[in-house]
């Protein structure tokens, strides 16, 4: 019987996801439908040039939405995974230098810390998926000329890695909800998100046995997202 609950459960979820995305993806694909129809009967140049730029934006968002959607399919609990040791601080460097131009763009001082090398067990395509959403969620909401810091540390219980913003941070009421699949806050409208980073982080966290935690930044405005990673069986570094 409770076999049978936990299934029942899974099945629910599942079309709830589907009927959510369906949706989600229903709107961009209504709009790119009506700008295509704007484009035909555009009477200028400089009009064809604006929709043009709209559809390729469009498309953009479009096409995230469903990579998206498909990590988050990939994520689900019940799909194998090829578990390995990594050297977390120099998988991450990698990551950094991937999302250097998107903070260029918006001057963005976007640095990284290593105080202590760090290794953890897991999967590197869940790793790759937790923090690629989490720090393209930080330079997202980030506003121009402001800041995003990735820190590493080890100990004891295993390593920690937080990425702090200076951005419009999470009020402490909202913070139980953004892990939710397609929620977006009050400043959604400001930027071109999914709703889903979060909760593809969550989802990547939980495949790696780690825990996420939102903080408020000791100075100023903004949010810190902590990671604790535990210990890696038989690893003897403090």
């Amino acid at each position: 019987n409770d076999l049978l609950a936990r299934l029942d459960h899974a099945l629910k979820a599942e079309r709830q996801f589907i009927a959510d995305a369906s949706h989600e993806l229903r709107t961009p694909m209504t709009a790119l439908q009506l700008q295509v129809d704007l484009l035909e009967t555009a009477a200028s140049e400089e009009e064809r040039v604006e929709l043009l730029s709209d559809i390729k934006q469009g498309v953009g968002r479009t096409r995230r939405l469903i990579e998206q959607i498909l990590t988050m399919a990939w994520l689900d609990p019940d799909n194998s995974s090829d578990l390995a040791h990594i050297r977390l601080d120099e998988f991450i460097k990698g990551i950094h230098e991937e999302f250097i131009p998107v903070a260029s763009i918006k001057s963005i001082q976007f640095t990284i810390k290593v105080t202590s090398p760090a290794t953890v067990i897991g999967e590197p395509t869940s790793l790759r998926a937790l923090l690629r959403n989490l720090i393209d969620n930080a330079l997202r909401y980030t506003p121009e000329h402001g800041t995003v810091a990735i820190s590493i540390e080890s100990n004891p219980a295993g390593a920690h890695l937080a990425i702090s913003d200076s951005g419009p941070g999470i009020p402490q009421d909202m913070r139980s909800k953004v892990f939710a699949r397609f929620y977006r806050g009050d400043n959604a409208s400001e930027t071109t998100g999914t709703g889903l980073g979060l909760a593809i982080a969550k989802r990547a966290a939980e495949r790696l046995g780690a825990q996420l935690q939102l903080l408020d930044v000791p100075d100023g405005t903004g949010l810190t997202v902590l990671i604790r990673f535990p210990k890696p069986a038989g690893d003897t570094q403090t």
